[in-house]
């Protein structure tokens, strides 16, 4: 991706990016990185009359494959459904990681750029949901070890991070801490565009709650393509 137009992504609330596959060089490979931001819709446009394009557009997450030249009506109806899809989800209270992209996405669309340890942090939360993890299955998870200059450290970052979130204009903090145990991501929060894992799905033996020890060890024009949880 351009450094221009991830600085555009970054510092505005842009949700559409429009892709012409005759203009621009590699622009299934913009489309693949331009989709991996869960907030952003991409609408790729071609002029072959061939098929093959758009199951390249759609394998690369691309939401909207529209022939060139686009009918206005078309247009405007493909731009109308994306905005009425963004704003539910501006509505819901899903926060978004995707940890490749070191990114947290709150429910209406602010992006938090992440450090590595906090990604690490917050995947552990992520794969433990509605429960608690203990300090030491924390210690594990993010430094393979545990002490107490290891609390320390998890506290100070995790204090950082709620001072970011503030920066940010975030109020409710969505960490959640458990007296005397541990913490807990409070809102629903979705991994790398994956579904939520519930809790009886969660493998206990993988990530300790407060009750274990921790151990050591395609189709017609304008039909929008499958994507995963938006």
């Amino acid at each position: 991706m351009s450094d221009e137009l991830e600085e555009c992504l970054d510092s505005t609330s842009c949700r559409i990016v429009i892709v012409d596959l005759e203009q621009i060089t590699e622009a299934i490979t913009l489309v693949t990185q331009v989709s991996a931001r869960h907030n952003v819709y991409v609408v790729l446009l071609g002029a072959d009359p061939g098929a093959a394009w758009r199951r390249e557009g759609y394998d690369a997450n691309a939401d909207y494959c529209l022939d060139k030249p686009v009918a206005l009506p078309e247009l405007v109806a493909v731009l109308s459904r994306i905005d009425r899809r963004t704003a539910h989800a501006a509505s819901s209270s899903t926060w978004w990681l995707a940890r490749h992209l070191r990114r947290l996405t709150e429910p209406s669309g602010e992006v938090i750029p992440l450090t590595e340890l906090e990604v690490r942090f917050l995947s552990l939360l992520g794969q433990a949901p509605d429960r608690s993890l203990v300090r030491e299955a924390l210690q594990l998870g993010m430094w393979q070890d545990t002490g107490p200059h290891l609390v320390r450290r998890l506290e100070v970052m995790i204090h950082r991070f709620r001072q970011k979130l503030s920066r940010y204009g975030i109020t409710d903090d969505p960490i959640q801490t458990r007296w005397r145990t541990g913490y807990s991501f409070g809102p629903t929060m979705v991994m790398d565009g994956g579904r939520v894992v519930p809790a009886d799905e969660a493998k206990a033996d993988e990530l300790p709650s407060t009750a274990e020890a921790p151990r050591r060890p395609q189709a017609s024009r304008a039909t929008a393509a499958p994507r995963g949880l938006r």
